[in-house]
């Protein structure tokens, strides 16, 4: 049996965790055993059975660990996941049994798919994704490598998201409409048209924050605030 480690144990690791048993595989093709961190105070003040075995620093691949990354940030979460590639590690793609993914998806390594998500056939989802609960992804919609869709988020049909793109919570992005590398979508935002890569939009419908504080007189860092926050 495969022995798995959550490389994280903040929030989104610390959920996962929580919810391990019901992800498809679990208990019967591997077992969950503890997490990496770099932070040995992670877990205080939480009631795991499992408990940090060790830093990602320090880790070294064994031949039936198989590794999940547990961090929503798409900078932080690649950084850890190429540190880790680089040593030989290999990884765990998480689907929830309760999550829907239809025939002609593909999904890449280290893929995790929260309860309740939805992924529409013809989707191509690229490598550490993150579907968190109730997110849905569209048809034929493509997802770069690192991504990070919040809670009920909707990606409908046809969407192109680069690179490193978050998704706050209750973000939309409506049908072919193409977001670059390392955006960042505000929350409750719904992206009409193309956003260039490393934008952060807010807002409905979404608008580029520096450009929009620029005409707010009154408060000129009101966006920035408001996204900050939501993330």
């Amino acid at each position: 049996m495969l022995r798995v480690l959550i490389a994280g144990a903040g929030n989104f690791g610390r959920e996962i965790a929580d919810g391990i048993d019901g992800y498809a595989g679990a208990n019967a093709e591997w077992k969950f055993s503890g997490f990496l961190s770099d932070i040995p105070d992670a877990l205080k003040g939480y009631d795991f059975p499992e408990q940090i075995l060790g830093t990602i620093a320090d880790y070294q691949p064994q031949p039936d660990d198989r590794i999940v990354v547990a961090i929503s940030d798409p900078g932080p979460k690649m950084q850890v996941a190429e540190r880790l590639k680089q040593r030989g590690a290999k990884f765990l793609s998480l689907v929830h049994r309760s999550a829907v993914v239809c025939r002609r998806t593909i999904l890449g390594e280290g893929v995790v798919i929260a309860p309740l998500a939805y992924v529409g056939g013809g989707a191509v989802l690229g490598d550490f994704v993150v579907l968190n609960v109730n997110a849905t992804v569209g048809h034929d919609t493509r997802i770069g490598e690192g991504c990070t869709l919040s809670s009920h988020c909707d990606l409908t049909g046809h969407v192109e998201l680069g690179k490193g793109v978050f998704l706050a919570t209750h973000a939309c992005v409506i049908p072919k409409v193409r977001v670059g590398d390392g955006a960042f979508i505000g929350a409750g935002s719904v992206v009409i048209r193309h956003v260039p890569a490393g934008s952060r939009v807010f807002g409905v419908p979404a608008r580029n924050i520096a450009i929009a504080a620029s005409h707010d007189k009154t408060s000129p860092s009101t966006f920035s605030e408001k996204v900050c926050d939501a993330r």
